[in-house]
């Protein structure tokens, strides 16, 4: 007879103990700067040292759980970029799902360090502004202009006080600008932001 209370009031206090819990552990807000480097970077000399395009300053939202020694991240992120070279001008709007894991080190114990890499599918929109005709004829790049698109990207970097966060965004081909250069080297993406975590756990 008293089986049925018990297990009653039992499911009741799991209930009650996982409302309790949040979901994630931390959410982190935070701006910074992208710099894109491939076939349309201002550097028309394509020297040992190449020049990164400017990006605009990017916002990210992202939350955070921990399994054991692996810290597990997902962020939203918005990027737009300025590309201009002496034969085309565009902006590249990009907005992307970050998907990462990492591990977190103490190098002191006021200094927490996290390195951490993972997948973030893009969507790519972009809008020209000026293109040279001897591009359209095929004369200086295989360039294909391109209406929104998706490209994977693979983020590496690390984390430093839960603040600053620096790396680089690999991406897979070379179709982010729309343009595929004689070098076949793929296309990639610097960022270092600052950001606020909100521990949730506290």
């Amino acid at each position: 007879m008293l089986l049925r209370p018990s297990l009653l009031l039992l499911a009741l206090l799991a209930a009650a103990t996982l409302r309790a819990q949040p979901v994630v552990d931390g959410v982190t807000v935070g701006i910074g700067v992208s710099t894109y480097q491939g076939d349309l970077d201002l550097n028309p000399n394509d020297g040992p040292v190449e020049f990164l395009a400017l990006g605009s300053p990017f916002v990210h939202v992202a939350a955070d759980r921990t399994f054991g020694p692996v810290i597990t991240e997902a962020s939203l992120q918005l990027d737009r970029y300025a590309i201009e070279s002496e034969l085309i001008d565009m902006h590249l709007t990009a907005a992307s799902l970050n998907l990462t894991g990492g591990l977190r080190f103490e190098v002191t114990e006021q200094v927490p360090i996290q390195v951490f890499a993972g997948v973030a599918p893009m969507l790519v929109m972009p809008t020209y502004d000026r293109i040279d005709d001897s591009v359209i004829a095929g004369n200086a790049y295989d360039f294909e202009e391109q209406g929104g698109h998706v490209v994977w990207t693979f983020p590496v970097g690390v984390v430093i006080q839960d603040v600053v966060r620096f790396g680089f965004r690999f991406v897979a081909g070379d179709d982010f600008d729309s343009t595929a250069g004689h070098t076949d080297a793929p296309d990639f993406i610097t960022f270092v932001s600052l950001g606020y975590r909100f521990d949730l756990l506290r």
